[in-house]
């Protein structure tokens, strides 16, 4: 192993840490505005729509998810693998272009072929032929929503975090406050929901397709094309197994117990996503970089910094979560305190389900077949602990089976990954630092506010000093003076 002054290996870190610090809190803020959106107007939605409203709106929410994953056969992921180390212009203009008129292809053969058949679908997946309207308009959504996901990754992987954040916030401004607005003035109830996000989806098609014009050309390369597909095609298999890993708790729930418990999970689901919110701000941040930088030696021990940081920065906001969640329902939506037990546990499972972003080596080495393979086992392993759990322990038995699936499956991502890129965890400290939380919990959980407040802060500090040693935490703290000062 070669070894580098310290001085210069902190540096080097250092300016790693930067760019990763400067885009995550640009993506991390972004996301929180956007994802955190639709809990703020729950107070209002809840007044408007029964359990039921709500169920319809989660069903065809995961249906548009399932559609964003399968239909444009994930080539999005081959341009984040490819599009970052091509050398030429006219190379990353080939693989942009390409992806972006196979994804139109795609979408609109979707949308033709299901539309004339929207009355049975209506009736199949909703209940009721009267529903059609908002199966057709859930349609389109599906297409803008879609066409979206390609045009804002695309900013993402040329590493424009500004353009980014902006496209992102204007999709979800505009949705919401469109959808408020027909659902408050008009009356337009659920279907109002998703013309909000209809629209604003062709807007932000349009801005964002703008902002990345350089890279978009009337051009389609079929070997790029066959070399992308090859790449994602093991990828759709793995992305249907994660997608009934991830929704397969709500359609048992939905099938066992009902649209009402499916409404109040769901409600759950909306609270716990905060703990994925910081997650989806490292992911979007870490993951170019990652592509970019992964030839270099440094970049393994850069990667267990960043864990590092991440787990000492999610473990107190789970804390929050367990501690804190009767108390934010109780304000928000008193009307679903069912809900305040699973929220906590929901977000350990969406953590640990998306902790393999930490864990690159498979995409490096593109073993895409193993990753599917991972992914395949724990969806079963997921459906079968829904069905024996749920009919023992009701919703609570949907959350743990969800956060165990996680858990093996976040092992062995990290298990096979270690072979191909090796990263220093640190697990005994991180260990340490999970249990110092859990007692926590446990002592608040009974607990008056105030004296919950105390115990987090007691508890966040512990698991603050804990992971983090004093070099870890000057680094941080350099990093972070750097980017204030380049920002003046």
């Amino acid at each position: 192993m070669t070894l580098m002054p310290i001085a210069l290996k902190t540096a080097i870190s250092l300016g790693m840490l930067k760019r990763f610090l400067k885009d995550s809190l640009v993506y991390g803020m972004v996301n929180i505005v956007a994802r955190g959106m639709p809990l703020l107007v729950l107070p209002v939605y809840a007044l408007f729509f029964s359990p039921k409203d709500f169920g319809v709106i989660d069903l065809l929410t995961i249906i548009t998810t399932l559609v964003k994953l399968t239909v444009a056969f994930e080539i999005t992921q081959a341009v984040a693998r490819y599009f970052p180390q091509a050398r030429f212009d006219r190379d990353k203009i080939a693989y942009a272009s390409t992806a972006l008129w196979f994804s139109m292809i795609m979408y609109s053969t979707f949308v033709v072929v299901l539309l004339p058949f929207s009355k049975h679908l209506s009736a199949l997946l909703l209940g009721s032929v009267e529903k059609k309207p908002i199966l057709i308009i859930a349609i389109l959504t599906m297409w803008t929503e879609g066409m979206f996901n390609l045009f804002q990754n695309q900013l993402r992987y040329q590493l424009n975090a500004k353009r980014y954040a902006g496209i992102t916030l204007l999709h979800a401004l505009l949705s919401t406050g469109i959808s408020f607005i027909l659902i408050l003035a008009f009356h337009m109830g659920v279907i109002g929901v998703f013309y909000g996000s209809f629209i604003s989806g062709l807007v932000a098609c349009t801005v964002a397709s703008y902002w990345g014009g350089t890279n978009y050309h009337l051009t389609f390369d079929i070997e790029k094309c066959k070399q992308m597909l090859r790449f994602s095609l093991p990828l759709v298999p793995s992305s249907l197994a994660k997608f009934f890993f991830i929704y397969v708790d709500r359609i048992c729930i939905a099938t066992l117990l009902g649209l009402e418990a499916l409404g109040v999970y769901g409600v759950s689901y909306r609270f716990a996503v905060i703990a994925g919110l910081f997650l989806a701000g490292v992911q979007v941040a870490l993951t170019p970089l990652i592509y970019h930088h992964y030839k270099e030696p440094r970049t393994p021990d850069e990667i267990g910094i960043v864990f590092r940081y991440f787990v000492a920065a999610v473990l107190p906001l789970l804390l929050a979560l367990g501690l804190f969640s009767q108390d934010l329902l109780s304000f928000l939506a008193p009307g679903f305190h069912d809900a305040a037990p699973l929220i906590a546990w929901l977000g350990i499972g969406i953590l640990l389900s998306n902790m393999y972003i930490f864990a690159p080596g498979l995409s490096i080495a593109g073993k895409t077949r193993v990753i599917m393979m991972i992914n395949i086992l724990a969806a079963v392993l997921n459906g079968a602990l829904n069905l024996l759990l749920i009919p023992l322990l009701g919703l609570l038995g949907a959350v743990l089976a969800t956060v165990i699936s996680a858990f093996i499956a976040c092992a062995l991502h990290i298990h096979t990954s270690q072979a191909h890129y090796s990263i220093p965890y640190r697990w005994p400290l991180i260990a340490q630092a999970g249990s110092i939380g859990a007692v926590f919990w446990l002592l608040g959980n009974a607990m008056p506010l105030p004296v919950k407040g105390i115990l987090w802060f007691l508890g966040t500090l512990l698991i603050i000093c804990i992971i983090l040693n004093s070099h870890d935490r000057a680094l941080a703290v350099n990093a972070f003076r750097q980017l204030m000062n380049s920002r003046k």
